[in-house]
């Protein structure tokens, strides 16, 4: 694991579209946000399949403090801290599963609602959550809504 020296944020970088009948999930313009890895405090490890951010599924959302997809062992959407640790404060957990929770509901039906998973069982070293139905795991209960214009701002 490595810490990233506190930068300035200088770049930004255009996101590709992640969703591209979707639009922005929050209505934020997704081409502002700047390399995570050059924002003070933040940590990245080499080794960490989160860290990565392979986009092997479908991606709901990204900003500066975390990104959205489906996940592609449970079928879900699962939001990603973007700082290599499990346990960001109460504040920035909340914040999180408010995301989530918006980005979820306007593209997923939950069969019995929705609850926000934060065991992490298979990377247990980086912050991440998933939306569950509690109809069921592993996308049991959890249907994909028809394509929505964007948010107005």
């Amino acid at each position: 694991m490595r810490r990233i020296p506190p930068i300035l944020r200088l770049r930004s970088r255009p996101t590709l579209p992640t969703a591209p009948d979707r639009g922005p999930a929050l209505g934020i313009d997704q081409t502002e946000c700047v390399m995570w890895e050059i924002l003070p405090g933040r940590v990245r490890a080499d080794d960490c399949d989160l860290c990565e951010e392979a986009r092997m599924t479908e991606w709901f959302h990204e900003d500066d403090d975390c990104w959205i997809a489906e996940c592609e062992v449970c079928s879900v959407p699962m939001i990603v801290w973007r700082n290599h640790d499990p346990r960001p404060s109460e504040e920035v957990k909340a914040l999180l599963h408010d995301r989530l929770t918006v980005v979820a509901e306007r593209n997923f039906e939950f069969d019995k609602g929705m609850y926000i998973d934060d065991n992490m069982r298979n990377i247990p070293d980086h912050y991440h959550a998933h939306a569950r139905s509690r109809a069921g795991f592993l996308g049991r209960g959890v249907h994909r809504r028809p394509p929505r214009p964007p948010l107005a701002d």
